[in-house]
Order: structure tokens, then sequence, then C-alpha cells
């Protein structure tokens, strides 16, 4: 690693730990690690910065692992991270686990493509979502987001997120009027 690059990533992370906020920089590093050929290299700040900076190294992480789903996944998906994530007053997203089986009956599917969807992003160096990968997934599995950062930092959920409070808002305008 570098020095400018050390030095950058201090001083992100203490900014980010001020704000209370945990940096999800290795993220970032495995991104970039995997983007080159080299099975072995020196991390560089110019490297980073083809990520768009630490900022976006999480966002960029997990936008890989959607879109390497289908269609009919990315949908499933969608409800998947949309079910796990709550706007609370304030219009701040929280986690909040959902079991395996209500996500299958919200996409109206069965538990097992819920499940291949599932896998994708909690595989060994991915880790998106709690349960650890290996333990075995059943309809009665509680699934959560593994940190409040992948809420933050992924652009996708947030634009899911607010789509889906837009949605509610008007609901209960119609409701009232009704």
């Amino acid at each position: 690693m570098s020095h400018g690059l050390a030095f950058r990533l201090r001083r992100r992370s203490r900014a980010a730990l001020r704000r209370n906020a945990r940096p999800y920089g290795y993220a970032g590093v495995v991104t970039l690690r995997s983007s080159l050929t080299l099975p072995r290299f020196p991390v560089l700040l110019p490297g980073l910065e083809s990520l768009d900076g630490l900022s976006r190294c999480l966002d960029t992480y997990v936008e890989e692992a959607y879109v390497s789903l289908g269609a009919e996944p990315q949908r499933i998906a969608e409800i998947l991270f949309c079910g796990l994530t709550e706007r609370t007053n304030g219009a701040r997203d929280t986690r909040r686990p959902v079991r395996l089986g209500e996500i299958a009956a919200l996409a109206r599917v069965d538990p097992v493509p819920v499940i291949a969807v599932v896998e994708t992003f909690r595989r060994p160096g991915r880790s998106f979502l709690m349960l650890p990968a290996g333990t075995p997934l059943t309809p009665d599995s509680l699934l959560d987001i593994t940190h409040e950062a992948l809420i933050r930092q992924w652009r996708r959920l947030q634009q899911w997120t607010e789509n889906e409070a837009k949605q509610a808002k008007l609901y209960q305008r119609l409701a009232a009027a009704a």
C-alpha cells in the first residue's frame, strides 16, 4: 500500500468514526484487488480513486453483486433489501430483520429463488447479509443487513427506499381521503 493511500485511509477512517460511521475500506481494497489481473500488487491511490474514492467503495462492491443477477433475481433482491430496510421518522433508513419466508411471500415465489439471491449477497468475501455463509437457510431463517453502512452507501438501495417512502405517503393520502 502506498504511503499516500495509507495516509488518506487513516484520515478518512478517523473522519468516519467521528461521524459514528464505520468505513468499509476493506470492500474497496477487495474490489480494487479483484479488478486487476496481477496476483499481488501494491494498492496505490490512483487505483482507489478509479473506484470513485473511499466513499463509493461499498456501493461499487455491492452493485457488482446485484448486476451479476438476472432480471427475476434482481426483482427479488429489490424486495429483499426493501424488506430489510425501514424508514424511521426523520427520513433515516435503518435495518429491519425479516424471515426468509416473508420475503418469498412478498416476492410471490418459492423460498428457493430467494435463497439463491441471499447466497449471492452473503458469500465469502461479500457478507452483506446475515446469516454467515455456509449456514443453511430455511423459510424461518432470520435475515438482516450486516451493517447500516450498506443502507447509507448503496445508491440503488437509497433509490428503492425513497420510492417506497413516496408510495407509502401516496397510499396514506389516498386512505385519508377515502
